[in-house]
C-alpha cells in the first residue's frame, strides 16, 4: 500500500492512507485496526518514516508540497462556516431575554461611549467638587438637578486660602446628611472663563483686577443657581421653577441642538455667608429657600428664649385682601442686604400674637432674647405697617438700625460681624466698650452682666458695650488686641472683678489700621468702668496698638527693627537721621527690598541710621501716621485706573534729625546707586530732603 499525501497538510508531513489527516485519523484507524484481526498468511507492509521538514531560515518546503492561495482561502471560508455554525447552534440554546439584555447592554454601552466623546465632554470632580471649562457650564446646569453652588475666583492667596473651605463645605454637607433638595459644588476660573464670566458678572470685564473689582475687590465670590426663584414671596410649593423639556436636555448633550440656556436656565443669586466650610454648608441648603423664614407664634418664643441676639420679626395678618405680598417683598429685599442676620415672619391671628407679645397691629418688631431683657429699655420695640406705606422700605432700614444694639450685647465670633459693620457713629466716630469675661460663657452669668452693666450703658448712650465671652483657646484675641500682660488670667472673686475692659474707638484714624484702643489696667468695678470711660474721652490715656516684641540694637553694618513701641525713641528721638523702610514679607517687590536695605546698612554711611518697619505685624502708632499717609497718598497716585498697579509698598521714608515732623518719601527706582546717592544727598542737605523721581 502506497503512501498518501495528507490534504491541507503542505509539507507538514505524510500519513498513513485512510486516516483522514491529524491525530482523529490515526485513532480511527488504530480502532479499526484492533477491531478486525490480520489475515492469515499476509505479510506485514513495512511502515516509511514521514519526511521531516526542512529547518532553518529561509528553509523552504519541498519542491511540489505548496497549496495553491485559492484553496487556502477556500479551506479558511470553510473553516469560518463551520465555526459560524457552531457558534449559532450554542446562541440557539440561549434564552432569547437574555440576547435581547446583552444587546441593550452593549447598545447603552455604545451610546454613553458616544456621549462622553460629544462636544461637551467629562465632567472631573476632585472630592466631590466640579472643575469645569467654559464651554461645559451651562450644559452642566442643565443636566444638574436642584442646587448648584459655584465657587467663582481668580487665581490668588485668598481664592487658594477659600478653596480649602469649599472642598471641607462639600464634604460637611455629605456629613450632614441627604438634604432636601440635592447640592452639587462647582469651580469656575473666571479669569479663562469669559462666557462665564459674562453670564455671572456682566460684560466689560477683561483683566484680573477688573474681575476682582466686580466681586468686590476679592478673589472669591459665591454664587447659588437654584431650579425654584428664591425671590418668591409666596409659599415654595407655588414659586416659580426652571422649565426642562427633552429639547433642552439634549442641547446639553449634543450641540446639533443648539447651545444650553444661559446658566442652565437657572435662577441665579450671590450666595452669601462666612467664609468657612460650616457657614457655606448651610447656607448651599438653604439657598433655594427665601430669604425670610416663615414661623408661628410658639416657632419665635422659642427663638427667643435660646437667642443672644436681636430678633427682627414681621407680624403679618393672614387675612389680608392682598396677601401682603407688597410689605413681603420689600422684606425680602431689605434681609437680602443684612444676609448674616435671620429674619421672621409670622402669619397668625392678632389676638394670638397681642396674646404672646402685647403687638395688636401688623407691625415689624426688634425683640430682645429673654438673656438681654432688663428694665432699662423695651424689649419689644415695634414699627407700624400702617403708618407711612409709601416710605415703608426706608422706615424698615431705619427700624432695624436703631434697635439692633440693645444697651448690653453679647459678642463672639458669629456677631462680631454684625456689630461692627452696622454700628452707626454717634458723632464723630463709634466708641466701644468691650469686657472680657470667662463666665459670660454660661447664660445665666451673662443674664447675670447684663443686668449689672445696663444703668451703666444706659447712662453712656454714645458707647456700645459688648461682654465677650473667652477661654484658654481664644485668650490672645484680647491680649493682641489691648496688649494686657503676659500673665494675665482673666480671673477674679466674682463675675465684675473678673472683667477686663478695653475701650475702641472706630474709625478715628485712616485706613487700613482706624481705631484707637485703650486698656483698663485698674482693678474692675462699676465706678472704675465709668471714671475709665471719662478719662479716655478727655485724652488722658494712651492708645496701644499691636506691636512685635522690642528688638535688640541692631550690630554694625545691620539695619535696625523698629516695632510699634519703639518707633517713637528708636525714630524720632534719634540722634541720627533716619531711612526706614515700611515693608511686608507678603510681596516679592518688599523682600528685594529688604535685600537693599542691607547692603545699604553694610556700608555704614556716618550720620544715617538704616531701618526696617514690619507693618503687618505692626500698627502704625500716632508717631508713624505722617508715613502712612505718604505711602497711602504715593499709592493712589500711582494706581492705574482699572489696572491696580499702586506702589505704596515698600515704603522708603527718610527721616531728617531736625525735620521730623515733616518726613520725605523716595519714589525712584530701587536699586542701590540712586538709594545711595539719596541718602547722601539727604544726609548733606540742612533742609528737607527733596521727593526723588
Amino acid at each position: 500500500m502506497r503512501p498518501a499525501v495528507a490534504r491541507g497538510g503542505g509539507w507538514a508531513g505524510q500519513i498513513p492512507a485512510g486516516g483522514g489527516g491529524g491525530a482523529r485519523g490515526g485513532a480511527r484507524m488504530a480502532g479499526a485496526a484492533k477491531g478486525a484481526p490480520e489475515e492469515a498468511g499476509e505479510p506485514k507492509e513495512k511502515k516509511t518514516a514521514a519526511p521531516k521538514p526542512p529547518k532553518g531560515r529561509g528553509a523552504k518546503p519541498p519542491k511540489g508540497s505548496r497549496t495553491p492561495v485559492l484553496v487556502r482561502a477556500a479551506q479558511a471560508a470553510k473553516s469560518a462556516k463551520s465555526a459560524a455554525k457552531s457558534c449559532w447552534g450554542a446562541l440557539a440554546n440561549v434564552p432569547p431575554r437574555w440576547a435581547a439584555g446583552a444587546a441593550l447592554a452593549v447598545l447603552l454601552a455604545a451610546f454613553g461611549a458616544y456621549i462622553q466623546s460629544t462636544s461637551y465632554g467629562k465632567f472631573y470632580t476632585d472630592m466631590g467638587v466640579y472643575s469645569l471649562y467654559d464651554f461645559q457650564f451651562d450644559a452642566f446646569l442643565e443636566r444638574t438637578p436642584g442646587t448648584v453652588i459655584v465657587e467663582a475666583y481668580v487665581p490668588g492667596m485668598q481664592a487658594q486660602q477659600f478653596s480649602m473651605h469649599f472642598g471641607s463645605a462639600k464634604v460637611y454637607n455629605d456629613v450632614m446628611g441627604k438634604s432636601e433638595i440635592p447640592v452639587t459644588y462647582v469651580k469656575m476660573n473666571l479669569r479663562d472663563a469669559m462666557r462665564t464670566r459674562i453670564n455671572l458678572l456682566g460684560d466689560g470685564l477683561f483683566d484680573t483686577y477688573q474681575i476682582n473689582q466686580a466681586m468686590g475687590g476679592t478673589d472669591v465670590k459665591l454664587f447659588a443657581l437654584t431650579d425654584t426663584d428664591p425671590g418668591w414671596t409666596g409659599t415654595l410649593k407655588t414659586a416659580p421653577r426652571r422649565k426642562t423639556n427633552i429639547v433642552t436636555i439634549l442641547r446639553s448633550y449634543f450641540r446639533f441642538f443648539g447651545w444650553p440656556r444661559h446658566n442652565g436656565g437657572k435662577y441665579v443669586r450671590p450666595l452669601r455667608c462666612h467664609n468657612d466650610w460650616g457657614s457655606i454648608a448651610t447656607a448651599a441648603r438653604q439657598a433655594h429657600l427665601p430669604r425670610y423664614v416663615q414661623s408661628t407664634v410658639p416657632g419665635i418664643q422659642d427663638i427667643l428664649r435660646d437667642s443672644n441676639f436681636t430678633v427682627p420679626v414681621l407680624f403679618l395678618d393672614p387675612d389680608a385682601p392682598d396677601g401682603n405680598d407688597k410689605i413681603k417683598r420689600l422684606y425680602a429685599q431689605h434681609s437680602e442686604e443684612l444676609w448674616d442676620q435671620t429674619f421672621y415672619i409670622v402669619e397668625d391671628l392678632l389676638t394670638v400674637v397681642e396674646a404672646a407679645f402685647d403687638i395688636g397691629e401688623p407691625s415689624f418688631a426688634m425683640m430682645l432674647p429673654e438673656i438681654l431683657r432688663n428694665p432699662h429699655e423695651d424689649s419689644f420695640p415695634t414699627l407700624s405697617l400702617s403708618d407711612d406705606v409709601d416710605n415703608l422700605e426706608d422706615n424698615l432700614k431705619k427700624h432695624y438700625i436703631s434697635n439692633l444694639f440693645n444697651l448690653v450685647g453679647r459678642l463672639d465670633a458669629r456677631t462680631v460681624g454684625r456689630y461692627m459693620s452696622r454700628l452707626k457713629p454717634i458723632g464723630p466716630f463709634i466708641k466701644e466698650v468691650r469686657l472680657y469675661s470667662r463666665s459670660a460663657k454660661a447664660s445665666e452669668n451673662f443674664a447675670e452682666l447684663v443686668q449689672i452693666l445696663s444703668p451703666l450703658a444706659k447712662k453712656y448712650r454714645d458707647h456700645a458695650f459688648h461682654v465677650a465671652p473667652i477661654d484658654d483657646d481664644i485668650i490672645h484675641v484680647p491680649m493682641e488686641e489691648y496688649n494686657f500682660p503676659a500673665n494675665e488670667k482673666f480671673e477674679g472673686e466674682d463675675l465684675i472683678s473678673e472683667l477686663r475692659v478695653g475701650i475702641t474707638y472706630h474709625g478715628v484714624r485712616p485706613e487700613p489700621q482706624p481705631d484707637q484702643r485703650f486698656t483698663m489696667r485698674t482693678e474692675t468695678t462699676v465706678e472704675n468702668i465709668a471714671k475709665f470711660i471719662e478719662e479716655v474721652g478727655q485724652g488722658r490715656h494712651k492708645a496701644k496698638y499691636k506691636s512685635q516684641p522690642k528688638a535688640n540694637q541692631a550690630e554694625d553694618g545691620r539695619p535696625q527693627m523698629v516695632v510699634g513701641d519703639t518707633f517713637k525713641e528708636l525714630v524720632l528721638e534719634s540722634d541720627k537721621d533716619v531711612f526706614i523702610l515700611f515693608y511686608s514679607v507678603y510681596t516679592n517687590e518688599c523682600m528685594q527690598a529688604l535685600a537693599l536695605w542691607e547692603r545699604l546698612a553694610a556700608k555704614r554711611m556716618p550720620g544715617i541710621l538704616f531701618a526696617t518697619f514690619d507693618v503687618k505685624e505692626n500698627e502704625f502708632p500716632d508717631e508713624a501716621l505722617r508715613s502712612y499717609l505718604l505711602m497711602a497718598a504715593y499709592d493712589k497716585e500711582t494706581t492705574l485706573e482699572g489696572h491696580g498697579g499702586g506702589k505704596g509698598l515698600p515704603g522708603m521714608i527718610y527721616y531728617k534729625r531736625n525735620a521730623r515732623d515733616d518726613p520725605a518719601l523716595y519714589s525712584g527706582p530701587h536699586n542701590l546707586e540712586e538709594l545711595e546717592e539719596f541718602a547722601k544727598t539727604a544726609f548733606a542737605n540742612p533742609a528737607k530732603p527733596v521727593r526723588s523721581s
